[in-house]
This record gives structure tokens, sequence and C-alpha cells, in this order.
């Protein structure tokens, strides 16, 4: 899915709003919107705050307010406190509660203005009408009296949790028991807890759970403050003879120099199929465990991101084939980290479905509107290791969002004739391996995105359950191989043999490329022959056709049209644009009823829905490539066909337009789409990434029903199938097309299915110099991958030199290996040519201290996967500058599986100002095409 600061926002807005709209007409006090980036060490983006403030110098005493004084804690009192600590050995644990003000019931009546609403499709304010108020029944920031209300509420649980308040001090309050101590002083929202460890931990949980909170550390006479939660990576599991738990302990005991704090410090042990623990660390400590020869890598837990009734059909991968191997793709089973799934989709019925494959060795978690698995979704388990952060969503596998019930059913949903988005689309929709089965890692959660600490975990549990492929539809900044959760899980699962593929990205620009490690299959994605079109028509005949996702069919033949300009309110006295229509710019009297045409693209379909418009045309200067879905019948046109609908509306008297159903013509296809996360890559600069592309625009498959379609809470469209765009889209396509390939090879490895599926990919229609940096190898062919007559394989071993090649030293390399045994990059054969790995394409990054003179040399080794006698034959086409010699230019294969080196050499030189250099190695016996895209990329800075 496309996400962008404005979905943040606007998510973060419904949290504060949730509890106090209630319209009345009255004259209200003012607010302000303030919205805040919250950053970490890294100046890196993990929290998107909005709060709401009201205007407190415009409340009137006795009236607005009365008794306003909230008692806080002062710096003697303080001082006091910190003292006890150091002299009686106490504990202390600092506790921010998040939008504290709202916990306060009001006792008094206030209105205030309708606060702006930011929605979940567009970056823009939308206003409601300037005539409605609500009165305000919990406290906001800046009233007059909202420390005291808050304040009100803390002291009534603290004292019916038996704590008692202090005389003298009353923002101290005091908790004794025979043993335990603890007492609790108060500053604003904030709360510093200070006494014995058994205390202070029934005390945090019993607040934690009333309130939600923000947990600093707990602190004590050692100075322990600021700890902050890291991943311990340890390389591979030690001996069954050692119990990793208890060697975790043990590290953290001597790194900490306390037992009973590196026991209370410790969150997670990952011990099923790779080494590592979670733990909430100092930096020293961190640093003490990095220096430890036991210990790969040391890095904090950070936040990442979520990156088909036709596109099965596109890709020429039929529902029912004789040449299908059901038996096996039945036994297959797919792992998807995402955000759960909706178990009562019609895509998960297991009717037909026969027991799980023995070799599954997983669980199925139930809860919270998740009442258990069946034999098509045979596991489903959620990850929420992080202590101290509020996990938005519900705490079971169920699928709050939409994004993992949608990914799953494109691998492997099961087929459901007759769906589609209330008649768009309509058709059958199912997986590309509707038999395989699916387990299910619930790791994104709402708000909370998806975090290192459990996408990790999720690795180390579907390695361990059995599966054979995994699914990831999210990604983050491309970090070192030891410092990524996600590399450093799918490097495990690839040395077990399982496939693992990953979305590249969603922000569509040059060299944002992620999940980057040569052992995953990076997925870019690209459009389908199937477009979205809503055609609008005028009064005067005129038709015009626009984009949107438009489910709507029109009751009338013909509604009033109005321009924003035409429709805005004259006695407005805010600095709103009524020709963009923003809300309280509009007269709503002039907007009832009719279709509004407004200059700009954003939220205008929500303020029409709230003003009970009956349309939005919204311009764009370039229409997207993706449709977003309106609240009510809209769709965005292009600028210049919004001036003819102006110069309509204003030369007749009662112009009038209809907005029809969208509908789905045929288009060119397949073209990268413009929001897929281009290359270059910088972690690996010889390895082109992404690899390859899959559908991923506008593609119909399972939904929740609990979510509304647009995600808006007053969009009433609650369906079992959604259309939704992204490379999280692309990526399960990719997945679903591995499976397919391991269906009829089930012996290959992971190495081999991604030789297969990029040296037969479809290559893109209008393509351009950089296209292979957008798209790899092309758009995936299943059918074509099954016999690609060729593979360049790669064994554990070979990664393992190119890591030595890249820099990582002898240390490392033996962790990640384990066993007893001291390895060396030396015991490992050194990795030949520029590239040093044995990958299906060649790319060569050049930079100013090059001379940008090119001169590389590709060392490859291919294997045969055909059957009797075969001669292939090199050729090189679409040379663009660069002169390639293959040596030698023939390879002959006697037998199956055998083997046959040869290598590439590229020189040349790039033409003034020209970045992208491109070149195809295309191995042709008459039966078969195996092709190799060589690329050169010039940094001109």
């Amino acid at each position: 899915m496309i996400v962008d600061d404005a979905l943040s926002y606007a998510v973060a807005i419904e949290i504060m709003l949730s509890d106090v709209l209630t319209p009345l007409h009255v004259k209200p006090i003012g607010y302000k919107w303030v919205f805040v980036w919250k950053r970490n060490e890294k100046n890196e983006i993990v929290r998107y705050k909005a709060r709401l403030v009201a205007q407190g110098f415009s409340q009137r005493p006795r009236i607005d307010h009365d008794e306003t004084y909230s008692p806080d804690v002062d710096v003697i009192t303080f001082r006091y406190l910190i003292s006890l600590v150091v002299s009686k050995k106490l504990s202390v644990q600092l506790m921010d509660v998040v939008t504290a003000y709202l916990y306060g019931d009001l006792d008094t009546e206030i209105y205030m203005k309708v606060p702006e609403r930011l929605t979940l499709t567009g970056s823009n304010i939308s206003k409601p009408q300037n005539t409605l108020s609500i009165r305000l029944r919990r406290s906001l920031y800046n009233l007059k009296q909202s420390g005291r209300m808050w304040y009100n509420r803390l002291s009534e649980y603290l004292t019916s949790h038996g704590y008692v308040n202090n005389e003298l001090c009353p923002c101290v309050f005091i908790k004794k028991s025979h043993s335990d101590f603890a007492k609790v002083a108060v500053y604003v929202d904030d709360m510093n807890l200070i006494g014995t460890p058994e205390e202070l931990k029934r005390t945090t949980a019993h607040l934690n759970t009333y309130f939600v909170a923000t947990l600093g550390e707990r602190t004590g006479q050692n100075g322990d403050d600021g700890r902050k939660t890291y991943i311990v990576y340890m390389g591979e599991l030690p001996g069954p003879e050692i119990s990793a738990m208890s060697g975790h302990h043990n590290l953290l005991a001597e790194a900490i120099g306390d037992v009973k704090v590196a026991r209370e410090s410790i969150i997670h042990s990952y011990g099923r199929t790779f080494n590592g623990f979670v733990a909430r660390l100092l930096p020293h400590e961190a640093q003490a465990l990095s220096d430890d020869d036991s210990v790969v890598s040391v890095f904090p837990n950070t936040v990442r991101k979520l990156h088909t009734t036709r596109s099965w059909d596109f890709l020429e991968l039929p529902l029912k084939s004789k040449k299908r191997n059901s038996q096996i793709e039945s036994n297959i089973i797919v792992g998807v980290l995402d955000t759960g799934i909706y178990m009562q989709a019609p895509s998960f019925n297991d009717k037909g479905y026969g027991p799980p494959p023995t070799k599954w060795k997983g669980k199925c978690m139930k809860g919270a509107n998740f009442t258990g698995c069946n034999n098509k979704v045979i596991g489903a388990k959620y990850f929420k290791l992080e202590t101290g952060r509020p996990y938005w969503g519900t705490h079971s596998p169920v699928d709050d969002d939409g994004h993992g019930t949608h990914t799953s059913s494109i691998i492997a949903g099961a087929a459901v004739k007759g769906a589609s988005v209330y008649g768009v689309a309509k058709g059958t929709a199912r997986g590309g391996v509707s038999l395989s089965r699916i387990a299910v890692y619930k790791v994104c959660w709402i708000t909370t995105g998806c975090l290192d600490v459990d996408i990790l975990a999720a690795f180390d549990e579907a390695i361990a359950n059995g599966v054979d492929l995994i699914s990831v539809s999210l990604g983050g900044h491309s970090r070192s191989f030891l410092d990524n959760p996600i590399a450093i899980g799918s490097f495990h699962a690839m040395k077990k043999g399982i496939f693992v593929s990953c979305a590249a990205g969603n922000d569509g620009l040059p060299a944002s490329v992620e999940n980057v490690a040569p052992w995953v299959m990076t997925v870019a994605a690209n459009t389908i022959d199937r477009q979205l079109q809503t055609v609008v028509k005028l009064g005067n005949g005129q038709r015009i056709s626009g984009n949107s996702l438009n489910t709507y069919s029109p009751k009338k033949l013909m509604y009033p049209l109005i321009s924003g300009t035409l429709a805005a309110n004259l006695s407005n006295d805010e600095n709103d644009n009524g020709s963009a229509c923003d809300a309280w710019a509009l007269d709503a009297n002039k907007v009832v009823g009719r279709i509004v045409y407004c200059q700009g693209f954003g939220t205008q379909d929500s303020t029409m829905h709230k003003l009970r418009g009956a349309g939005t045309l919204m311009t764009r200067y370039e229409l997207d490539d993706y449709a977003y879905s309106p609240i009510i019948p809209g769709t965005e046109i292009l600028v210049q066909d919004g001036i003819k609908i102006e110069k309509y509306i204003n030369s007749t008297k009662n112009p009038t337009a209809v907005i029809y159903k969208t509908r789905t013509p045929s288009t060119t296809a397949p073209i990268v789409a413009s929001f897929s996360s281009r290359g270059p890559q910088h972690m690996h600069p010889n390895i082109l990434k992404p690899d390859i592309s899959a559908p991923g625009v506008n593609i119909l498959a399972a939904y929740p029903k609990i979510q509304s379609i647009t995600g808006y809470s007053d969009d009433r469209r609650h369906n079992v199938f959604n259309m939704l765009s992204g490379t999280s889209m692309s990526c399960p396509h990719v997945t679903a097309a591995a499976a397919y390939v391991k269906s009829f090879h089930p012996d290959w490895s992971p190495a081999a299915i991604k030789s297969a599926l990029m040296t037969t990919a479809t290559p893109m229609k209008n393509e351009t110099a950089d296209t292979q940096l957008a798209t790899g190898a092309g758009q995936v062919n299943p059918k074509k991958a099954v016999h690609p007559g060729l593979v360049y394989d790669i064994t554990p071993d070979d990664y393992i030199s190119f890591l030595c090649k890249e820099g990582f030293n002898d240390t490392d390399i033996g962790k990640l290996i384990g066993d007893k045994k001291k390895y060396k990059c030396s015991d490992f054969k050194h990795p030949r040519g520029t590239d040093g790995l044995n990958y299906p394409s060649m790319h060569l990054q050049l930079f100013p201290k090059d001379n940008y003179g090119v001169s590389a040399v590709f060392h490859r080794r291919v294997t045969h996967v055909g059957f009797g006698n075969s001669v292939y034959k090199a050729k090189v086409t679409n040379l663009n500058g660069l002169r390639v010699k293959v040596i030698p230019s023939t390879l002959t294969f006697t037998k199956l599986h055998q083997k046959r080196s040869f290598k590439v050499v590229v020189t040349g030189r790039p033409a003034m100002n020209e970045t992208v250099m491109h070149a195809l190695l295309q191995w042709d016996d008459s039966k078969h095409n195996v092709k190799s895209h060589i690329v050169v990329y010039t940094h001109l800075n």
C-alpha cells in the first residue's frame, strides 16, 4: 500500500478525536492542530504525533472554567526523592502518559469549533461546516482546567490502588506494604516512580493497562537510565548440549554487571533456527556486547513500514491446467509476514483441502476476532515483543488493516467466482498457487508499524515451523546485512532452502530500492493490461475520462454541477480557498445535492461527503497510474479537462453532469509503476536491484469486512474484496510464481528458482535506458520459469565468499556459519570478477574517481536443467555504447545438471551526462532463451 505522512497523521488525529465529537449548534472557542515528528537518535522518524490544542485564552472564568490549580512536583521535592534512591538503593521508573489530558472528564460545559481532520487518501486538510461545533466531554491541552482534570483522574486511580496522597505535597503519592515501597511524583503528564523493583513492576503494569503510557527504563543507583531496545544477533545456534537461553542470560549479566537487572532487561530469546536475543540496554552495555567474541552484531530496534481477477491471467498462469503438479502444490507452505489475516474471507475457505502437510510444526493462536485456523490457513501467530510501546490493534492474528489478507490471497487464495469491488472488475479471484497452504505471522500493527524485534522473531518461528517460502511485503531504509532483521532472517531461511521474496519499496525515486540482500528476491511493481476508467458526462454531451475506483452507479440521468469558486461562502473570513473546495470556504447550501468541480487533488471527496454533495471532480496535471477510491462518486481528471468543465459551468445557467461507475478497458502493459522504488542500490554496488517486477497496480484480492474499503470510519462500504496498489502487491505475485516453480522442482535451491524467474522474465513495454534499474530482469513469467534451460545457482558458501569480498571479517563469518570450528575468509574460495557472485544479472557502478571508464569482468557458472544434449550460443544485443565479449561463446551440455563456466568482459565509456548503459546477454539453444541483463550506472557527482 502507498503510505505517506498524511496517513500517519490521520491515524494520530483519529486517536485524538475518538471520544470528543458531539456536534451542537453553539458559538465555540477556537482550537489548533500541532503536528510533530518524533525522531530517534539517528534522526529517523519513529512516530507521528498529532495534538489538538484548545485556545484556552478565550475561556471565561466561572463560565468555561472554575478551579484550575494542579499540583506538580517541585525541584526540592524531586531532589529529596532522588536522595532516597541513593540512600535506600531503590529503583526509578519514568512514565509518560500519551495524550494524558484526554483522560480528564470536564466538570463544566465547553464548546469548540469542529477540528480540521486529515483523511486517509491524501495530504490536504478538510474542514467541516463552520456552523457546527462540539461539546468537549474530555479535557484538551491548553484548556485552563486540563491539568487539574487529569490530576483528579490520576489521583482517583492511584488512591483506589492503595496509594495515599501526601498532605504536605499533594503531587506525591505513597504506598507501603510489609516489604515493598513506592512513591509516585507527578509533573504534568509525566510520572517518576520510586521504590522497590517488585512494587514498581506491579504499579507500572497497572498504570500502563489503565492509561496508554510510554515507559522510560527502570533506573537505580547504578545510573542505568536511558535504556533502549536492542537486538543482539549471535549467528547460528550453539550445539544441542548448550541452552541458548541460558547463554543469553549469562552474557547479558556479564555485560550489565547485575544478574537481577539483566534478568529484567531481557525481552525475548531467538533460539529456534538462529541465535540471539532482545534486551533493553544502555549504550555502553550495547557496546560491551558488541565487543564480545560470541556476538555478530548489536543494533537498535527500529520501525519498518508496509510497502486478483486479472493479474494471474495477465501472467498467463491458468487456474486449471493438466500440467500443474497438484499434489506437490498442496504440500507447499507459504509463510506471510504482514498484518495478519481475515479468516472469514471466502478466499481462505478450506473446502476440498486435506489435513496440513506432515512437515508442518507450527501452531495456530486464537484470540479476539480470531477463532482459529483451517486446512487452508494452517498456522497463525502474532508478535508484540517490545515492552513499553503501545501496539494499536487487536491482539490476535486477525487483520485490522487489510494488507495481510490482501497479500496472502494473492499468493494462495482459493478461487472465488464473481469477485469484485461492488461490481467493478468482476471475475474469478484466486491466488497463483491456490492449492498451497498459508501460515500467517502478524508483525505489523496499526500506527505502531512493523518492529525489527517482531520481524526477526517471525522469521525464527517460520523457519522452525517448516515453511517452504516466505513473503515479506514490508521494509525500511537499507542497512548493513548484520544490522538488518530481514537480511538476517532471510539468510537463515536461505540456508534451510527457503525462498524469500521482498517488496522493493514505494518511494518511486532513483536509489530508493529496499531489501537488497542478494539472497532475497527484490520485487518491483508494474501495471497490468486492465485500467480503471471513470467517465464524466457534461450536460452539453461532452465526455471526459478520469481515474478512480468509483463504485457508485448514478441514480439520476444528470446532477446539478457547480465549481468550488461559485460554491464559495462569501461571508467566510478564513484564509481558505473556494476554488480548491476547502470546506470552510464553501456554502453548504450550494453544495448539497450537487457535483462540485474542485481545482487540485486532495480530500475533497471527504469534504463533499460531509457537506452532502452528490460528487466531486478533482484535477491533476498528470493522472496517476493507480486509482484511489473516493467515499462519494468522484474521480481525478486532467487540469486541461478541468478548464473545459469550468468553461461549461460559466457558460450556462443550469450546468449538469453525471459521474458513471468505473469501467475496466484494456491498456498497454506491462509498464513500471510510478511509485515503485528504483535502483541503483548502495549496500552492494555491483548487485542489480530490484531483481524482477510483477503486477502491483489496482490488484483485486481478499479484504477484511471489519475495515471499510477506503479506511474512512464513515464509509459504509465493507467488502470481502478490494483493490490495492504497491510493491506489497507485486511481492506476493513473485512468491506464488516461485511456489509454482518449486512444485515442479522441489529439490531446487532458492537461488536456482530465483535464476529461473529472472532469466525467463518478460520485457517491459516502452522500455527506456533506465528501465532495468526500475524493474530488474522484467515482469515475472511463471510458466516459462518452469523450463529455463540453464540456471545460475548459488550456494551458501558462495554467499559467504561474497561477504568476505564485501569486507566482512573472519569473526563475523565464523559466527554466521556457527559450528565449533574456526572459520576464516581464507577457508573459502576467493570469488572472482567484479561482483564476486554467480548472479543472474551483471551490474557495475561508476564514480568520478573511476574516471568513468568501463572495465569489468563477470565470472559465471550455469547448470543445465534441460534434457538431452544441448548447445547454447551467446548473443549480445542492445549494446548502447558498451563492448561485451563472452568467453567462450558456445556452451555444450551432454547430461542433466552438468555445469559450465564462462566470463563476460565489458568495456566502454559513457557519453557525456549519460547515466545508464545497458546490454542483454542471451544464451540460446533454439528451445530456451536464457537472458541476463548487463547494466552500467554512472554517478555524475
